[in-house]
């Protein structure tokens, strides 16, 4: 992968952990602990990465009808295709 793929990627770890930590320490205020940290980042992990897969196939298929658009077949490989 490209440099700014692994900088994406660590940013969005950041911003996973960043709202994960907080959330926990306030919901359970008299009784935080690291057990509810975890099972609060495992909670929003699962949930983005079945964000992801659902959504995933279909940006994939956008992208290819978009790249078929935008550079069309020339004649002569139309009718090998077909």
């Amino acid at each position: 992968m490209k440099r700014w793929a692994f900088v994406v990627l660590g940013l969005y770890l950041l911003i996973l952990v960043v709202l994960t930590v907080p959330v926990p320490l306030l919901a359970f205020a008299p009784k935080a602990d690291v057990k509810n940290v975890v099972m609060t980042f495992i909670g929003l992990s699962l949930g983005i990465s079945v964000m992801l897969f659902s959504y995933g196939p279909a940006v994939f298929f956008l992208y290819v009808d978009r790249w078929r658009r935008l550079h069309p077949a020339p004649a002569g490989e139309m009718e090998q295709l077909a």
